[in-house]
């Protein structure tokens, strides 16, 4: 085709990218029937492989420290924490009501006893 006088450039590349699409659909890591069976619109830049993300997972041990896993349930039979800090936000809505329940509950830095040194 790359011979063919006249033949676009551009038509050449799609045409190359549907192919590619194609192969890297049937080597999808999800089943058949799952599958979509469209190419891609043009516009969508670059073919992306389905990816799947783990997620860092960890339990207490019987000595009281992090054991790190992949694993959703801990050998005990509990499930697992997630390792990731929770999202910050600096415009954060609801500071206001979490410090209030903190007073009324005394768990407040400045409620607590000083540490004896």
């Amino acid at each position: 085709m790359a011979s063919e006088p006249g033949y676009p450039v551009r038509q050449r590349r799609l045409k190359n990218l549907r192919r590619t699409w194609n192969q890297e659909r049937t080597k999808s890591c999800f089943p058949p029937s799952l599958r979509h069976n469209t190419t891609p619109p043009v516009h969508s830049g670059l073919l992306k492989r389905c990816v799947f993300e783990m997620f860092l997972q960890f339990y207490l041990s019987e000595d009281g420290d992090r054991v790190y896993t992949l694993k959703k349930m801990c050998p005990t039979g509990q499930p697992t924490s997630s390792a990731h800090p929770a999202r910050f936000s600096p415009d954060d809505k609801f500071s206001r009501h979490r410090v209030t329940l903190k007073k009324r509950f005394g768990l407040l830095l400045t409620q607590q006893p000083r540490p004896i040194l």
